[in-house]
């Protein structure tokens, strides 16, 4: 496979790359990463702004639970709500979500 073809096959999906060359040493650049997700509207924001850039591929979504009232620990919002928005499809196809789990009993909450 060329690198022309490569860079087809990478970047395949909605979005549309006329420079090949260019978009497939942005998928071989691309690193990996996790977003920490308080499911506002910053990191919603966030989400979008690293999207446009093409530095990373965003693997899944970082959020931390209040383990009590399975809530996020930031905004208090349930658990479901925040599973439902990992799996939107503008998101690009859904994504993980890894969720992390804060006991009321600690001591820096």
């Amino acid at each position: 496979m060329n690198a022309s073809a490569g860079a087809a096959a990478c970047c395949a999906g909605p979005d549309i790359v006329h420079n090949k060359t260019r978009a497939f040493k942005l998928c071989v650049a691309m690193k990996r990463i996790l977003l920490s997700w308080s499911s506002g509207k910053d990191s919603a924001w966030s989400l979008h702004v690293l999207r446009q850039r093409r530095e990373y591929d965003i693997a899944g979504l970082l959020t931390t639970f209040n383990e009590a009232a399975d809530r996020v620990a930031m905004h208090a919002v349930r658990r479901e709500l925040v599973e439902q928005q990992a799996r939107q499809p503008v998101w690009r196809f859904g994504m993980s979500l890894c969720p992390g789990l804060v006991r009321t009993s600690s001591t820096n909450c």
